[in-house]
């Protein structure tokens, strides 16, 4: 379903009905708006609108990037920022939980202050809006066997979702959603979907082994995966790489990724992209050839230049590559393969003992604090995030999870938040939870409070549509406890709360079958709880989720909050999030404080809106060039007056002493 534009009282409201996020463009005046038509490759939009007006103010989060007649950035307007620019023709960039763009024929004063840009025009006129959404639907269906020969077939037409082949394919907007994929009794791939004349193959071994650990590599390079009895990339120039070296093709396989991806990252800003990425000249006496050269070259020779860095040379610069999957490599998983590769995941393949491939070298015991993704006889594979400060979280996640997801039904109306206390000794928590949720004046939002309910209750409260349950209780052996007995939730055929937070003891098996039975994701407790602690996490996990914090980076936060915090886990996609951001990149910081100097970390994670390669750079006078969100930003020396400038921003976690705080309950003296 596409963007939605509607007019109300304030100007015009930009509304993505999947995602459930919404922008606003504030106009002091009627408008009339009227549906056109837009087309520029490089820009896509969902759905366009014109109106005429002679201002209008543009949110103030995030970086307004202006780009000139031939599209090339001419001006990139920070927050405290003002611009004035002669007539001419303009074309604004912002990248919000919504891209939005907006074509201009005029002159333009850009005026910034703590409630927006103002954008001031020389005179009345038309304007062109234009919107997309990050949300993507897989690319047409594919049916194959088992075979590991057809699932090589069907993941080479992988590629086919990808929306260009340059440099710029490292922007998560660029890649489409591969095709899902269907078991059948032959191979059938869409004449759209087959991939003519690919110039890259992958040779391996016809394994599902092998085939599990170079999807997402195939996929990113749009290449061919082909039998072979020694893994090799070859190129149709006569160009070939070894995929085994030193006998360990997992890592080889990680290494050419993620350095791929790195330079692309790194040589895309000879195109149009904005600014120079940290790093970068770290790297730049390795490369044979200057960035311009290097964008400018056929995709092929691009990947030659690439594959003839060394790896140890420029690895130290590779960003934080999260999730990475384990996975059985059977046939039941693959189904998972177009979700692995739409994440660009790294692969571990684990046997039946509950090994990953890595660590069979190295242990005979499997992780003590996963559950292994062989304890259950449905699809399942785990994702696994290598936070800051050495955290780890993983999730069991069904497949089930991925469906959902893509098989949500578009709604407009305001987010729908339901809390359930079916423990009165509990009820602080529901207090802060009900206060934390829908206190965003940019955002509708309904919550409704529900206490002790019976068993026929809950289960119709879990089976309504929703974005997100938050149950307060107790949980055990039988189920959710209720005022009448207990609710077993492998009982339920359908539930329709996105997302959920069962804040309850040992709670991550019915956490499981929520998932199966029609959620996304959700944070759930291994062990027992006391009531002290699953309030404070509770109150805490419930801010997060109101930011618009994904469910992995806010079980990684509040873990900072309570001794128990290592308790709380995922199920399902950790990815997925409640509310809209309040910037496209979520983040925390660390504050060190050393001798009378301050310095900072500034932890960013990944969003639905802000995947891999989406760029960020703090409003730190001292931070000049981009971060990619796979990387910590810092550690950086800031003064006392720079910080807190930043602080008052947006409300993020702060961590000082080991201490967590939020930045707007920060004091000048707690620094």
């Amino acid at each position: 379903m596409e963007i939605k534009f509607k007019k109300d009282d304030g100007g015009i409201d930009i509304i993505d009905p999947i995602e459930r996020r919404r922008e606003q463009i504030i106009i002091d005046e009627s408008v009339v708006i009227e549906h056109t038509e837009w087309d520029l490759p490089r820009f896509p939009v969902d759905t366009a609108i014109t109106t005429t007006t002679n201002k209008f103010t543009l949110p103030n989060t995030g970086s307004l990037y202006v780009r000139g007649e031939n599209r090339e950035i001419i001006s990139e307007v920070d927050s405290d920022e003002d611009v004035y620019l002669p007539y001419g023709e303009y074309f604004l960039e912002m990248s919000k939980s919504i891209k939005i763009y907006i074509n201009i024929n005029s002159s333009l004063y850009i005026r910034s202050n703590d409630f927006g840009r103002q954008i001031n025009l020389g005179s009345r006129g038309e304007i062109i809006i234009g919107a997309r959404s990050y949300h993507t639907q897989p690319a047409g269906a594919i049916v194959t066997t088992s075979s590991p020969r057809d699932v090589m077939q069907a993941i080479s037409a992988f590629g086919s979702a990808l929306k260009t082949s340059k440099p710029e394919r490292s922007y998560p907007t660029l890649r489409g959603h591969p095709p899902s994929i269907e078991l059948g009794e032959c191979l059938d791939i869409p004449t759209e979907l087959n991939q003519s004349d690919t110039p890259i193959q992958l040779e391996i071994p016809p394994k599902l082994d092998y085939v599990y650990k170079i999807t997402s590599l195939a996929y990113y390079l749009g290449a061919e995966i082909v039998p072979g009895s020694k893994p090799c990339l070859v190129t149709n120039e006569g160009y070939s790489f070894d995929l085994d070296e030193s006998g360990d093709f997992e890592s080889t396989i990680e290494r050419i990724l993620r350095q791929v991806f790195f330079l692309d990252c790194i040589v895309r800003t000879e195109g149009h992209a904005p600014g120079s990425v940290h790093g970068w000249q770290r790297i730049e006496s390795a490369l044979e050839s200057d960035l311009s050269e290097l964008y400018n070259k056929p995709p092929v020779k691009r990947i030659e230049s690439y594959l003839d860095i060394p790896f140890s040379t420029i690895e130290s610069q590779y960003p934080i590559w999260n999730p990475r999957i384990t996975v059985e490599p059977c046939k039941e998983n693959i189904e998972f393969l177009p979700f692995i590769a739409e994440s660009l995941s790294i692969v571990s393949t684990e046997d039946k003992s509950g090994l990953s491939s890595a660590k069979q070298k190295r242990s005979k015991k499997t992780d003590e604090t996963s559950v292994s993704i062989s304890q259950t006889n449905d699809p399942v594979i785990q994702q696994n995030w290598n936070c800051s400060g050495g955290s780890k979280i993983k999730s069991t996640t069904p497949l089930t999870a991925f469906y959902n997801d893509i098989d949500r039904r578009p709604k407009e109306d305001p987010l729908e938040i339901e809390v359930i206390c079916n423990d009165p000794d509990m009820s602080a928590e529901l207090v802060t939870a009900h206060s934390a949720y829908g206190n965003r004046d940019e955002l509708p939002f309904d919550v409704t409070i529900h206490h002790n309910l019976t068993k026929g209750r809950l289960e119709s409260i879990l089976a309504d549509e929703s974005d997100f349950s938050h149950y307060i209780g107790h949980i055990d052996e039988n189920g959710f406890r209720c005022t009448d007995g207990h609710l077993d939730a492998s009982t339920l055929s359908n539930v329709g709360s996105k997302a959920f937070f069962l804040n309850a003891c040992c709670s991550h098996s019915q956490g499981l079958e929520l998932i199966k039975a029609g959620s996304i994701g959700g944070i759930v407790t291994q062990d027992k709880i006391q009531n002290n602690h699953a309030v404070s996490i509770g109150s805490t996990v419930a801010r997060l989720l109101n930011l618009g914090y994904p469910l992995y980076a806010t079980v990684d936060i509040a873990r900072n909050e309570s001794p128990v915090g290592e308790q709380y886990h995922i199920v399902g996609n950790g990815r997925v999030s409640v509310a809209q951001p309040k910037t496209i990149v979520p983040n925390s910081c660390s504050i060190i404080q050393n001798e009378g100097e301050i310095g900072i970390i500034i932890n960013l994670y990944q969003s639905n809106v802000g995947g891999k390669g989406c760029i960020f750079i703090p409003s730190l006078d001292s931070i000049g060039d981009y971060h990619l969100v796979q990387q910590d930003v810092g550690p950086y020396s800031v003064t006392k007056a720079e910080l807190v400038r930043f602080l008052d921003i947006n409300p993020i976690p702060v961590m000082i002493n080991e201490s967590m705080y939020w930045s707007d309950d920060i004091k000048i003296s707690d620094i």
